[in-house]
């Protein structure tokens, strides 16, 4: 929030003339001021008009000259803006060769407005001949006219004025000190008000962040145990509880980052919110750890819910796992039960479920279920280049435990492929045409797909190897820009058989082209990309082999 000393210093700055001063009161002071020392005055604002009506104007400007504002300004020099001097006060003798002075109303340091008074003949002072003629003429009055109401305004000495001008400065500083006061009084009572609205702002987020956690807009678990202690008070019945825990969150950090850690802790409490009801309170407890609290819910109606959120979970395929949950469901049926003994029925059904889905499903199943799901994989082209990796093996005469590994290569060489969007997909053939930032994702795919095999002891013998399938023969490849024969032979090949099954598939996995044109793809790359002695094998092998499903 703005400090005080800021806050006052502009406010101060746009205090408007009426909100500082009281034109009542400065009307009345004027006016006893004027009547007493026998003088006329008014306020002027400092962009030219009045604030107060003048008082005690002798006649030769109340009946010969004032007829208008601007006419009275220009004969008694009321400039525009102007303030006082450095004494407090200013004295100047006017147009009509009467003597007049004025000092500021300030408010802090700020000119207001002038109290300009005068319209006095000094009595040291007399007129000749040549200025009766020249006054007379400039009032467009003959001189009879003029010197009528010329000898009507008083005269006194030059001392007695300076007197009443140190007079009116003394009046304008307290005038002055009061608008300042009141000024400030008001600014002091916005600025607690301010504060107090502030502090109460502070109170409020700070409970805020006190109860959400930040990632998923959930509330946390310092909320939820509020919840249950208010709940088990109120003695609501029943109440049914789900403990969640989210699988493969450690695995998604290790390999693709945490970033897409997150997004998958963010995605699924985007799911448990749109599927509740207002009266459910759904907190992220723990790092992996959902909990939901359903006050007047039956058990099978917390079964519902998580069914329904498994449902549409299992429709985001845009994270680089499947997003899945484990969950428990318990309930507290009468009031004397606790609704932390039943978040401890859910929590052990959780685990007994976490341990039946470990069982049930790998995490390469997973992934592989989100290739398909985004258009990164197709079933065909999987079963295809498994069963042409192994045909091509055999046909090279190679050992079992290398035809294996081969196979294991060409099915998960391109898992690592998932955290890419699918525009950068679909124009991964064009490396050269995509941003720097798009060709690096691209480039990360051979070691997230190493660190992928790395989950399975099926897959672990051949983590290495897939790191490298995008190395190319003239060292212009990924990641480590090696070449030749220091790239691992299966690594070559792998590349080979991977690279004309997708040169075979459709977009956007391939590239649709013919049998023909993907040979032909091959004998040009053959020497920059590809082992040129194992393309022009692999190219004979085609033409003699009887099991290739695609052409």
């Amino acid at each position: 929030m703005e400090n005080y000393d800021d806050f006052l210093e502009r406010k101060l700055n746009d205090i408007q003339f009426e909100d500082a001063f009281d034109l009542d009161e400065l009307q009345e002071l004027q006016d006893v001021m004027s009547n007493s020392l026998q003088i006329a005055s008014v306020m002027v604002m400092p962009d030219g008009p009045f604030v107060t009506k003048p008082s005690n104007f002798c006649s030769l400007y109340r009946d010969y000259v004032g007829k208008t504002e601007e006419e009275v300004r220009q004969c008694w020099h009321l400039d525009k803006g102007g303030s006082a001097g450095q004494e407090g006060y200013t004295v100047s003798k006017s147009f009509s060769g009467l003597m007049d002075a004025k000092v500021s109303l300030l408010v802090g340091k700020r000119h207001m407005a002038s109290w300009v008074f005068g319209q006095v003949r000094l009595e040291e002072e007399q007129l000749n001949q040549g200025d009766i003629k020249e006054k007379a003429d400039c009032f467009e009055l003959s001189e009879e006219e003029f010197l009528d109401a010329y000898w009507q305004i008083p005269a006194i000495p030059r001392e007695r004025f300076e007197n009443i001008a140190k007079l009116f400065f003394i009046v304008s500083q307290q005038v002055s000190e009061q608008a300042y006061q009141r000024c400030v009084q008001k600014i002091d009572k916005e600025y607690r008000e301010l504060l107090n609205e502030e502090m109460e702002h502070q109170k409020e987020r700070a409970e805020y962040a006190n109860s959400i956690d930040e990632l998923t807009g959930l509330n946390n678990r310092n909320y939820f145990e509020k919840q249950i202690e208010r709940l088990d008070f109120l003695g609501v019945t029943p109440v049914a509880v789900v403990v969640g825990d989210v699988n493969y969150l450690k695995i998604t950090n290790d390999i693709f980052g945490h970033r897409h850690g997150d997004y998958l802790l963010s995605t699924i409490a985007r799911i448990m919110r749109q599927e509740s009801f207002d009266d459910y309170i759904i907190c992220r407890c723990g790092g992996d750890e959902y909990n939901v609290i359903m006050p007047n819910a039956k058990r099978s109606d917390a079964e519902w819910y998580c069914n329904r959120v498994r449902i549409e979970l299992a429709k985001c395929f845009d994270l680089c796992v499947m997003p899945s949950i484990a969950f428990g469901v318990g309930k507290k049926s009468h009031k004397h039960e606790s609704i932390k003994a039943a978040l401890e029925q859910a929590d052990a059904r959780m685990y007994r479920q976490k341990n039946a889905m470990k069982e049930a499903e790998k995490m390469q199943n997973n992934m592989q279920n989100v290739l398909l799901g985004r258009g990164f994989l197709t079933k065909e082209y999987e079963q295809t280049s498994i069963s042409m990796a192994r045909r091509f093996g055999t046909y090279l005469g190679m050992p079992e435990v290398d035809i294996k590994k081969l196979t294991r290569m060409v099915r998960i060489q391109d898992y690592g492929m998932l955290p890419l969007s699918k525009e950068v997909f679909a124009k991964r053939f064009e490396m050269k045409k995509m941003s720097i930032e798009a060709q690096r994702e691209v480039m990360k795919h051979p070691i997230l797909s190493s660190k992928i095999a790395q989950l399975d002891i099926g897959y672990a013998t051949v983590a290495d190897l897939v790191a490298q399938h995008e190395e190319h023969w003239d060292s212009n490849g990924y990641p480590n820009q090696i070449g030749g024969e220091d790239i691992p032979l299966l690594a070559r090949l792998s590349k080979i058989v991977g690279d004309y099954n997708l040169y075979l598939s459709e977009p956007p996995l391939g590239l649709g082209k013919n049998r023909q044109e993907a040979i032909q793809m091959l004998k040009e790359q053959a020497g920059t990309v590809f082992d040129p002695n194992y393309t022009e094998k692999f190219i004979e092998f085609i033409g003699q082999d009887k099991g290739e499903g695609q052409s």
